[in-house]
């Protein structure tokens, strides 16, 4: 709206005309009365002398009309000066609302978008606690699952050891009864020969009575076959140990087999995990290039967690002299977890309560402290926002410079001179100057 321009829908302004229009209309009804001979004989000076005569209509009326025009013009000058200023007045009002609702329109998206990164970093944070806990978890399983085996390992390995010394006897065994039953044969044949000679008197000379008592052919019959039941019993004994044993041996090397493959497993997710961490690095570090003006992250934040993850490695007892990347750091601290889960299986499970409480006061305390700092971080934009919204608003006076309406420059063309090749010439071979215009 046009501060210099009179409102149409304005009520006082229409009022102040209708009674100016009703007193120009009774002033002109005053003048219609008086006759209009009168009003065309009449000269200027006669009605010049009628006004200067004291208590005349005219006069009065004159003054009247004249009076009333006056205080009218003054009232309405007023009355548009007011109108004028009550309207700038607005205008400032409104621009200055505008202005304060811009800000607070800023300072919210501000306020959102300081939110959001706060969530991305909490939500990233506890998936990497997550993500550690997971590792965590996964290495003690897999370590109780080795301890297992190795245990299984060593118990079969004992029992094997027991099963061979019980073979090895049997098999003395099995050798000493083959060598009594080859005697026992040669005995078996020497009575044969003996019992079947015709000469009982030969017999008689080479046995005595007890060798006739104790050694008869029925007691060596029965002693050899009782010998033989035993052997063969024997001799089953150690094939069904032999079995047993290359049972337990197939047992071992499929149990072997199948421990090889879990740490091939293990090792095939371990380097998939590597590389799914490869890939998110170099999407992350695409992502940052691509939105540089506008980061997830502020560059704070990264530098509090490149403090926090030097600090660490410190304490772990890393070299910083190396000068290591952030990526190296990290596989140091997994490599040292992975150290520490590795010994902490020699611990006890109170040992290991007690580190875990004392890794979850640390990680709590932390946690209070980054809370502390990110209120005391959000306190000051909040004051800054209201100090900034305190701050009085310059309003640029003057006219706006618009592109359109500017006369473009006239840039002068630069004329070539173009020199003939005959001057040309004689200044480069007779080393003649000569000027040309």
């Amino acid at each position: 709206m046009n501060p210099f321009s009179l409102p149409i829908t304005d009520p006082e302004l229409y009022l102040m005309r209708e009674k100016q229009r009703v007193e120009e209309r009774a002033s002109t009804a005053e003048q219609r009365l008086i006759p209009v001979h009168v009003r065309q004989n009449k000269r200027t000076s006669q009605i010049l002398e009628e006004l200067r005569r004291p208590n005349s209509p005219l006069e009065q009326s004159f003054k009247k009309n004249q009076r009333s025009r006056s205080f009218n013009r003054e009232n309405i000058q007023e009355l548009i000066l007011r109108k004028r200023e009550i309207l700038l007045t607005k205008k400032k009002i409104e621009h200055k609302k505008n202005s304060i609702s811009f800000l607070d329109t800023i300072a919210h998206s501000r306020e959102e978008e300081h939110k959001k990164a706060a969530k991305c970093l909490e939500d990233n944070l506890l998936r990497v606690e997550k993500y550690e806990e997971n590792l965590k978890t996964e290495a003690k399983r897999r370590a109780d699952m080795a301890e297992k085996k190795t245990k299984e390992r060593i118990e079969k390995q004992i029992e094997i050891n027991e099963l061979q010394q019980e073979i090895d006897h049997l098999y003395g065994i099995y050798e000493r009864n083959t060598e009594e039953l080859r005697q026992l044969v040669v005995l078996k044949t020497f009575v044969e020969e003996l019992s079947a000679s015709p000469d009982p008197e030969k017999s008689v000379t080479f046995m005595t009575e007890n060798f006739e008592t104790l050694y008869s052919s029925n007691n060596l019959l029965q002693s050899i076959m009782s010998l033989e039941k035993i052997n063969l019993f024997l001799i089953q004994q150690a094939q069904e140990g032999e079995i047993n044993l290359e049972n337990l041996k197939s047992k071992n090397n499929n149990e072997i087999k199948q421990l090889e493959n879990d740490i091939e497993q293990v090792s095939t997710n371990i380097k998939t995990i590597e590389r799914n961490k490869e890939m998110l690095s170099t999407k992350l570090s695409g992502m940052l290039d691509e939105h540089v003006e506008k980061p997830l992250i502020s560059f704070e934040i990264m530098k509090n967690i490149h403090d926090s993850l030097v600090d660490i490695f410190l304490t772990i007892g890393g070299d910083m002299g190396t000068y290591p990347s952030d990526f190296e750091m990290l596989e140091t601290l997994e490599n040292s977890i992975r150290a520490e889960i590795n010994k902490s299986k020699l611990l006890g499970e109170e040992g290991l309560r007690i580190k875990e409480k004392e890794v979850d006061k640390l990680r709590r305390v932390r946690n209070v402290e980054n809370l502390k700092l990110k209120e005391i971080e959000k306190a000051k934009e909040i004051s800054e926002t209201l100090e900034r919204r305190k701050k009085k608003v310059i309003k640029k006076t003057g006219r706006i410079g618009m592109e359109r309406s500017k006369i473009p420059e006239k840039v002068k063309e630069k004329v070539k001179v173009e020199i003939p090749q005959e001057i040309l010439d004689r200044r480069e071979f007779l080393e003649e100057y000569i000027p040309y215009p």
